[in-house]
């Protein structure tokens, strides 16, 4: 293994190419997003998708489209091959009709950002770097640290000043420096970046290098093959961040280029909730790219609050091409909806993914996804990295005996 098919990287934006022999971050041309580019042609006359079930488990199997060159970086805890799960009764609520659910609070790290990092600290370890370092509303810095201590590497965590105590515990058992910072300081990402710089840390932020994507891709070549290559009707991503519906889409449509999948793609539904809604106003503007998002109130979700993303140009841009739509729902009905796919189903979701489901009970009530729609809704991550939001106010005693 590590016959990766990496020949280059390209800007998003402005189609400036980059060489794949040094470390990179994002465009100096134009500051925007960079995507890896594989040999197509090669890994077509190479690899077929019965080679690849045969491979066992985990993202490491799909090689020869991730960008580590050689196999003895590869870092890995088990991450992917997450579970995609029948919600019968979620579904029978709603009407009737198919809605599976792809957890990925199943990965090592509880969130679906295991993929992204695990990729992350192999380029890390590719590149001989020292230390990696990430501005992080919880799970990020979770599975840095994670994947950094696996790799051998050092890891500095920036955090809110109310981030969860689960993050936190989670980040300092594996040994990384976790420091808290203001809210500001995490939106503007200006401290992570000039410490970066002075001590020379790979700075993995969101979208703001080349290879977390690679990793989180993966789940969308999961999501096909799992589909045996017909994608379903419609996608419901909650977004916490955009980088994980910008990576699935990127993996589809390298799918496509190997001719292993077709022009078909689902209508992508994306979510966030009321109280922080920079894409859904530029959605319905008709922008672009989205305006810093006033939030006033803090949000009660620390994951849900980025006010303004980078990468958001590419979810507004897919989002359009799918012929989705990208809409908010009430804090409530995030709580709501929490409590309901854990009693219901069993599902202890992550406030991102039960915005999802809350966002998919307000399109199907307007019946703008109907029953006859098959329909995928990602969790990112498990309830339990965020428990304060369940409200224990009204727990009966436990009595003994």
């Amino acid at each position: 293994m590590g016959d990766s098919q990496l020949i280059s990287v390209v800007c998003t934006s402005c189609g400036a190419e980059y060489a794949t022999d040094k470390l990179l971050g994002f465009c100096t041309v134009c500051g925007k997003v960079l995507y890896c580019v594989y040999d197509i042609e090669q890994v077509r006359a190479s690899l077929t998708p019965e080679q690849v079930a045969q491979r066992g488990r985990g993202i490491w199997r799909w090689h020869e489209l991730l960008p580590v060159r050689h196999a003895e970086n590869f870092v890995s805890l088990g991450e992917g091959s997450t579970p995609l799960l029948a919600c019968a009764r979620l579904a029978n609520q709603l009407g009737g009709g198919s809605i599976m659910l792809k957890d990925e609070g199943a990965n090592p790290t509880a969130s679906l950002r295991a993929r992204g990092l695990a990729v992350a600290a192999a380029i890390g370890c590719e590149y001989a770097v020292e230390a990696i370092s990430v501005p992080s509303l919880g799970d990020v810095g979770d599975a840095l640290a994670a994947y950094a201590a696996r790799a051998g590497l050092k890891a500095y965590s920036f955090v809110p000043h109310d981030a969860a105590t689960t993050h936190l515990a989670a980040e300092v058992a594996s040994g990384a420096y976790t420091y808290r910072i203001s809210r500001m300081e995490m939106e503007s990402n200006q401290l992570v970046r000039a410490l970066g710089q002075r001590f020379g840390w790979f700075d993995v932020s969101s979208l703001r290098e080349p290879y977390r994507i690679e990793g989180e891709k993966t789940l969308g070549y999961e999501l096909a093959e799992e589909y045996e290559y017909n994608l379903p009707d419609a996608l419901i991503y909650p977004l916490g961040s955009v980088i994980g519906l910008a990576a699935i889409w990127k993996g589809w449509a390298e799918l496509e280029a190997l001719g292993w999948l077709g022009s078909h793609r689902p209508r992508i539904y994306a979510i966030q909730t009321d109280a922080c809604a920079p894409l859904v106003e530029a959605f319905k503007n008709g922008a672009a790219e989205s305006k810093t998002w006033d939030l006033g109130v803090d949000s009660r979700y620390p994951p849900l609050r980025l006010r303004r993303q980078i990468g958001d140009y590419l979810a507004l841009r897919l989002v359009r091409e799918s012929g989705g739509r990208i809409i908010s729902v009430s804090e409530e009905d995030i709580a709501t909806a929490q409590l309901e796919l854990a009693r219901t189903e069993g599902i202890y979701a992550g406030p991102e993914g039960a915005m999802a489901v809350a966002g998919l009970k307000q399109l199907r009530h307007e019946r703008i996804i109907t029953a006859a729609a098959t329909v995928v809704i990602i969790n990112p991550a498990a309830g339990l990295k965020e428990p304060q939001i369940v409200s224990l106010d009204d727990m009966p005693p436990i009595q003994a005996g």
